[in-house]
C-alpha cells in the first residue's frame, strides 16, 4: 500500500459527497489538503472541522479562466 503520510492532497468537489468525504478519509494522515468546489462556505466549514491543514480553494475546476486567476 503506498504510504500517504506527509502528502498534499488537491480535492475537487469538497464541499459535500464523494469529495467530502475523501477530505475527512485523507485527513486520517498527517498530510495538508487543498479544498475545491463551489461553495466557500461549506469548503472553510469543512476546512475547520479537519485535523490537518487545508486550504480552501473555492472554483469551478471547468471555469478555465477562473482557475488561470489562481494560478498567480
Amino acid at each position: 500500500m503506498t504510504d500517504l503520510n506527509q502528502k498534499v492532497f488537491w480535492i475537487t468537489g469538497a464541499s459535500s459527497g464523494i469529495g467530502k468525504a475523501l477530505a475527512i478519509e485523507a485527513a486520517r494522515n498527517p498530510c495538508s489538503i487543498i479544498l475545491s468546489g463551489r461553495r466557500e462556505g461549506a469548503l472553510q466549514e469543512l476546512a475547520d472541522e479537519l485535523p490537518v491543514d487545508c486550504l480552501v480553494l473555492p472554483f469551478e475546476v471547468t471555469d478555465y479562466d477562473q482557475l488561470a486567476d489562481h494560478s498567480r
